[in-house]
């Protein structure tokens, strides 16, 4: 789950950020990561941070796939907060 570039960018840029950033240049943007056990393709840990440098959340959990908002609606809600934690600003 890439939240920073799936979940919040516009459709006309998804093409840009999986099909024109990654073959040619490391993104730039925040990675936060959640790897579900029934997902098509998990990534190693150790590749994820290879390649992008601003990988600040990473967990694995033991449910779901990858239709995981739609399977584990409320572990999927629980790492988004966990994800996006870090960034809040103390008020």
């Amino acid at each position: 789950m890439r939240v920073s570039s799936v979940l919040f960018a516009p459709l006309s840029n998804i093409r840009s950020l999986f099909w024109e950033e990654l073959p040619h240049e490391t993104p730039r943007r925040i990675t936060l990561t959640t790897i579900f056990p029934g997902e098509i393709y998990r990534a190693p840990r150790r590749w994820a941070e290879q390649n992008f440098h601003k990988l600040i959340y990473w967990n694995e959990v033991d449910k779901g796939g990858h239709f995981a908002a739609w399977e584990q609606p409320e572990l999927l809600s629980a790492e988004l907060r966990a994800a996006f934690k870090p960034l809040r600003k103390s008020t």
